[in-house]
């Protein structure tokens, strides 16, 4: 079993990529090998832990079926693609949840709640969470001295919060 700096220096690891994918855009074409596709996908957050949840289309390994991702790192203004730490999907139709099974005095963020005690959420409250996230990776790197990382974070932090990376 890994101990705790390991973790979360591969944790920091996969971030980075992840985070530089970003900064070089999604593919320009939306059937690149290494991309997949979703319909019905919802974000959900589950504790500190938000993803996609939906129907993957030509996933390079799971295939056509409907997946969990890993972590969600970004989601384009337009949610045409999201990235998360192993990959940019293309998205499709979101899923809408049947106005019968729509609660008027529910919280306007949750959009619902699953059996395994995830919320899925609202793109608005999905695009404040991921801007919190490199502040939150920061912190991580400091705490575990790994200096170039936290520098790496903070100034992905400080350009989201100017608006300086728009999707």
């Amino acid at each position: 079993m890994m101990n705790k700096t390991a973790t979360a220096r591969i944790t920091l690891y996969k971030y980075r990529n992840a985070y530089d994918a970003v900064k070089l855009g999604p593919p320009v074409d939306r059937h690149d090998p290494d991309t997949a596709g979703m319909t019905d996908w919802i974000p959900v957050v589950r504790g500190k832990f938000l993803n996609l949840r939906g129907v993957a289309a030509d996933h390079p390994n799971l295939g056509n079926r409907y997946i969990e991702t890993s972590a969600l790192v970004y989601l384009t203004s337009d949610t045409v693609w999201a990235r998360t730490l192993s990959r940019w999907y293309y998205l499709n139709a979101p899923f809408e949840m049947p106005l019968l099974f729509v609660n008027p005095s529910a919280r306007q963020d949750v959009v619902c709640k699953f059996e395994d005690g995830g919320f899925g959420l609202t793109v608005a409250v999905t695009q404040k969470l991921l801007a919190l996230r490199p502040g939150q990776l920061t912190e991580m790197a400091r705490e575990y001295s790994m200096c170039s990382h936290a520098e790496y974070f903070e100034q992905i932090r400080q350009e989201w919060t100017l608006g300086a990376h728009q999707g």
